[in-house]
């Protein structure tokens, strides 16, 4: 019988990481809490370089470090050949295809012209930084209240540092790039209200409000969209799917109305806002929201608008797009699509991209489902959080390419699709403890 090059591909694959002197390396695969560990350094590393970076020097030894981790999160796979073989494969089959359409991608994504641009070389951040949160979640069961656990303690390092680089930048002290902060803002502050509000804690409720107002004048107002849907979707989750006690039900629709009044009023007063400006700059401070709040742009997107209608009319000139980063070489600005969708279909074609949209549009809503019905409280904050970043925050900004939060977002949801029967029943008991406290 004859076999095609993937099937000899495949086999070869398959005997290498099953051979037996992998079960002579010290390091443990299946060790406790390893894959949690692991995201967590992911995410926590590159903050603490960016804070440490602006406040007093650079420390590219921070990024290798967590290259180390991003390595390891491959070798996690090697207990799921057929996982393994599909991603590789995939990526090979990407890359190649890729420069296969575009010959100078290699100038665009790689340099070795010194270390700190090789750590920051595009190939190499999306293969040992962005991915590897994907990796370990689609490789391994996630305990979700020790990931938050490690993350929010993650956050109460980061926050104040994040705050004090957004007040230089406030102050025009130092020229910072407002969306990286504001982002890495709303990350480390959504961790921070997941577990407070779970764990029924007050004091980090200071360090949560300080850096909500941050994110609100640190200019990004996609970052103010995603922290206030995270907060309503937690409020709707908490009070509505999860906790169905008809008792206070009244009181809480009551409350949820009258906060949405109080926003109404907020971003519709004219005098309100100018008095918020007043104050601000009384402290030689300024607000790049604030600003187009009374400029009525708060949601005007003319530039990125321009962007995806040179992109649109591209969709369908390759059905198996352009290549990763294709984007990129399409538009007279260089820029990227600030839509994931947009981005998938033109990197992938109407028919991979297309259908890599629509199994995670399902994947996504067969998640949420999972965890209410199930009533597994940690897992469902994950996938708020997966909701708010891949149908939020990476259809108005940033690129997938180029960002942990997406992959691992995406990862969130194939972990708990694949595990809904396993590993959860910590969770679904601390979900039961805290609806008989709340009732």
């Amino acid at each position: 019988m004859c076999l095609t090059f993937t099937t000899k591909f495949y086999i070869i694959f398959k005997l290498c990481i099953d051979y037996e002197g992998l079960k002579l390396m010290k390091i443990n695969l299946s060790a406790e809490h390893l894959p949690e560990v692991l995201v967590t350094m992911i995410f926590f590393l590159p903050s603490l370089y960016y804070c440490l970076a602006n406040l007093f020097m650079g420390f590219t030894f921070i990024y290798f470090i967590c290259f180390i981790c991003g390595g390891i999160s491959y070798l996690l796979l090697i207990k799921k050949a057929n996982t393994a073989f599909l991603v590789i494969f995939s990526l090979l089959i990407a890359l190649c295809y890729t420069y296969f359409l575009n010959p100078y991608i290699g100038h665009y994504i790689f340099t070795v012209s010194s270390l700190t641009d090789f750590s920051k070389s595009r190939i190499v951040l999306l293969l040992l930084l962005y991915i590897p949160p994907f990796l370990i979640a689609i490789s391994s069961p996630l305990d979700y209240e020790y990931l938050l656990t490690k993350l929010f303690w993650c956050s109460i390092i980061i926050l104040p540092l994040d705050i004090i680089i957004n007040i230089q930048r406030l102050t025009l002290t130092k020229v910072l790039d407002y969306m990286t902060i504001s982002y890495q803002l709303l990350f480390w502050t959504m961790i921070a209200l997941f577990y407070t509000i779970e764990k029924k804690k007050k004091w980090p409720w200071v360090i949560i409000i300080i850096s909500g107002l941050s994110i609100f004048t640190g200019g990004s107002r996609g970052a103010v969209l995603c922290l206030s849907a995270s907060i309503f979707l937690i409020y709707v989750c908490k009070n509505y799917l999860i906790n169905k006690s008809s008792d206070h039900q009244i009181k809480q629709i009551i409350l949820f109305a009258f906060l949405l009044i109080i926003a109404f009023i907020i971003f519709s007063s004219d005098s309100l806002i100018l008095g918020i400006e007043n104050l601000l700059s009384s402290f030689g401070l300024k607000s790049r929201v604030i600003n187009r709040i009374i400029g009525a742009s708060f949601f005007d997107n003319a530039d990125r608008n321009h962007i995806q209608k040179e992109l649109l009319p591209h969709v369908f000139n390759h059905i198996f797009g352009f290549g990763i980063y294709g984007d990129r070489f399409l538009t007279v600005s260089g820029k990227y699509a600030h839509n994931f969708f947009l981005e998938l279909l033109i990197d992938f074609g109407v028919v991979l991209g297309g259908g890599v949209i629509i199994a995670l549009i399902i994947s996504t809503v067969k998640a949420f489902l999972i965890c209410v019905r199930k009533r597994m409280i940690y897992s469902l904050y994950f996938v708020i959080f997966s909701i708010i970043y891949i149908y939020l925050k990476f259809m108005i900004s940033a690129s997938y390419l180029e960002s942990s939060e997406c992959f691992f977002a995406v990862g969130i949801v194939i972990n708990i699709i694949r595990n809904r029967n396993n590993g959860e029943l910590k969770d679904d008991q601390q979900l039961v403890n805290s609806n008989s406290i709340l009732r």
